[in-house]
């Protein structure tokens, strides 16, 4: 027993170095893009600490130090995320593409392990895999101010990997590291409940029993962070478009919109249309039933639970963006691990139904399209554009005004969202290039303003016009 238990380590050891390696080398194309997005750098102001006393602030600050102009956030984590790159790499985009993707290979690594512990040990490769291949990545991997999706899911990952440990209070505090990374986190307490009501056997009172047993330390958690969240923002916060309402007006349309990228093979956008790709992603979900039959239960339950969550979680939220299907895509890998482990274990000419799960893993091996030229133009644009304002201010005198040109706002990509809306890339805003400022002349005083004639500078200070 112990030699087999040996075993399964060193191939569990050897599954995650091959998928660290897989990862470099099918993501390693975004080393080579510059920073961009309009978020990244006000992130990177943000984020900087000085201290362990610098770390505490950081939990009662608000997302980018209150300088994010569509709503109110909380999300420490990435600040201190944000924090180290600066203190390790400034404003080199190297370093934090390296830490992006680092979150990702932990991702990967954080399928793989859930899969083996849920389902078996064959079926984990698959579930990384098919994870790790898809094209949402190109989309996260290339604008570090997305890396708190990557956080929220890392987390929400391991609070479900502790439950089937048995681990609950490591549970609990996954728990409250996904809600302290991104608001989409604030579903791991829901994922690791239903994750435990799964595991549970007996009768039904019994089985809720064992469930809440497991599931109280994380609700716990969950409480504490979220208090900690509303004392920093003074209230809820999140999205000024926010609609509550919208969790019942708008829930089924996007359940629709994002069924399948959780359950259908391979990417939903290289499926055709909306209608073609649910009909796979049903066919897929009623596969699994035939083949699991009363075993269903112990993983689509808490696949179903996650995913009806998330869906609801974005219709309120009233926005969708591509790379908010980040944490169905890690659905999509956890239920083909499943699909394909079901139809493996059959006897017969019946295995060959594994055969397009493995086809499905090995498409997965070779991201399509993956080195978008849209999305290295974007990032030359804005170091070209920062490059310009760095030299006028350089340049500039205490007490003048120095104009920089338009702004590079957006640039199209002709593929699609999920929804079949135009796909565009946003370069800067206003609120970004002061920031930038600010961490390229931490000792100068620069007021940026848009573009309309400004007031006059004091004698201390550079007013950087942008124009039209």
């Amino acid at each position: 027993m112990v030699r087999s238990d040996h075993a399964s380590a060193r191939r569990a050891a050897l599954v995650g170095l091959l998928a660290c390696l897989w990862v470099a080398l099918a993501w390693g194309w975004v080393l080579r893009t510059g920073l961009w997005g309009w978020d990244v750098y006000p992130l990177i102001a943000a984020g900087r600490v000085d201290g362990l006393g610098g770390v505490a602030a950081t939990f009662g600050d608000e997302l980018m130090g209150g300088r994010y102009p569509l709503g109110r956030y909380w999300r420490p984590l990435v600040h201190l995320s944000f924090g180290l790159d600066h203190a390790l790499f400034g404003l080199d985009p190297l370093g934090y593409h390296l830490t992006d993707l680092a979150l990702l290979a932990a991702n990967v690594l954080a399928v793989a392990t859930l899969a083996r512990r849920w389902i078996s040990e064959r079926a984990a490769l698959v579930g990384a895999v098919v994870f790790g291949g898809n094209l949402v990545h190109a989309d996260v991997l290339a604008v570090p101010a997305r890396r708190a999706d990557s956080l929220a899911l890392l987390f929400t990952l391991l609070a479900l990997t502790s439950v089937f440990a048995r681990r609950r209070f490591l549970a609990a505090l996954a728990v409250a590291a996904a809600l302290a990374s991104k608001e989409s986190g604030a579903i791991a307490v829901l994922v690791a409940s239903g994750a435990a009501f799964a595991l549970a056997q007996g009768e039904r009172r019994e089985r809720w029993r064992q469930a809440l047993r497991a599931a109280w330390p994380a609700w716990c958690a969950f409480a504490l962070t979220l208090g900690v969240r509303t004392w920093a923002l003074g209230g809820l916060g999140g999205s000024r478009e926010a609609q509550v309402s919208a969790a019942w007006s708008d829930a089924l349309a996007s359940l629709a919109r994002y069924f399948p990228a959780a359950f259908a093979p391979t990417q939903a956008r290289l499926l055709g249309g909306g209608a073609f790709s649910c009909a796979v992603a049903l066919a897929a979900v009623a596969l699994y039933v035939v083949l699991a039959r009363r075993d269903a239960r112990r993983t689509l339950v808490p696949l179903l639970l996650w995913f009806v969550a998330l869906a609801s979680l974005t219709a309120i939220s009233r926005a969708e963006r591509g790379w908010y299907e980040l944490p169905f895509v890690a659905l999509n890998g956890l239920f083909a691990a499943a699909l394909f482990e079901r139809a493996f274990a059959r006897v017969g000419i019946q295995r060959a139904l594994a055969l397009p799960m493995l086809a499905w893993a090995l498409a997965s091996l070779f991201p399509w399209r993956a080195a978008s030229p849209e999305l290295i133009a974007a990032g030359e644009s804005a170091r070209v554009y920062l490059g310009q304002v760095e030299s006028a201010v350089r340049n500039a005198s205490a007490g003048s005004a120095v104009r920089a040109p338009g702004l590079p706002q957006e640039l199209r990509d002709p593929r699609p969202w999920l929804d079949g809306r135009e796909r565009t890339f946003a370069v800067l805003a206003p609120y970004s290039v002061a920031a930038f400022v600010e961490l390229a002349f931490p000792g100068r005083a620069v007021r940026v303003v848009p573009p309309a004639p400004p007031s006059l500078p004091d004698s201390s200070q550079i007013v950087l016009v942008l124009e039209r």
